[in-house]
């Protein structure tokens, strides 16, 4: 979709959004540095209505036959550029000019899920690299392990002897996260236990799968 340098581009950023819920109006990048000089927003589930992404500033379509294609649109972003949520697409928009200064038509907005759900994963790209040291650190050994919450794992090395040292009860927050099966905070669950991993998750404070989402 562009030429920058993965190294440029921050960490996959995955948002559900319910019946009315919504991300107001705003701009993605900072001038700094390195700012967020465009936005790759990748839809991950059609929504039946609403939850379009609409840039309130502008109306004037390059193609005015895309207007009547992405459409229809709810209240919020009818008479706006707008693009509707689909599974599969994909819309990138740039938010710093050739200058290096904001393009004001970059301000834009999450309309509120009208019916459905609404599942988004979005990656910023910056103008330099952006967490250079982490970048380039991974794929090498590493005591910390990211993963499913609601699998019951650990996912530190140390979990089962800071777990031994009481670890659990002096640091819950870190813990009882991190190393819940150490601190025997959820159940072991097969992979494709879909009750067992929801149950964890309930247990741990992280939002429950849907079934007919995870169909869909």
């Amino acid at each position: 979709m562009d030429e920058s340098s993965p190294e440029n581009q921050e960490d996959l950023q995955v948002l559900r959004y319910g019946i009315g819920q919504k991300y107001g109006a705003h701009m993605d990048s900072l001038i700094d540095d390195s700012p967020r000089m465009a936005t790759v927003l990748l839809y991950l589930h059609d929504t039946e209505e609403g939850g379009e992404t609409a840039f309130p500033d502008s109306s004037a379509w390059l193609n005015a036959e895309l207007a009547d294609r992405m459409g229809p649109f709810s209240e919020c972003a009818k008479g706006k550029v707008a693009f509707r949520p689909k599974k599969g697409d994909a819309l990138m928009f740039w938010s710093i000019k050739p200058d290096g200064t904001h393009d004001p038509l970059s301000l834009h907005t999450g309309c509120p899920v009208v019916k459905g759900v609404k599942w988004t994963a979005t990656s910023w790209v910056h103008s330099m690299p952006y967490a250079f040291d982490r970048y380039i650190s991974e794929g090498k050994d590493s005591e910390e392990h990211d993963g499913e919450p609601g699998a019951c794992t650990d996912m530190h090395d140390m979990c089962g002897n800071w777990a031994d040292g009481g670890e659990c009860d002096k640091n819950p927050v870190y813990m009882h996260t991190h190393c819940a099966r150490a601190c025997k905070r959820c159940e072991p669950c097969a992979e494709s236990d879909v009750s067992c991993i929801n149950r964890n998750r309930d247990r741990l404070g992280f939002m429950v799968y849907d079934q007919a989402e995870l169909d869909a």
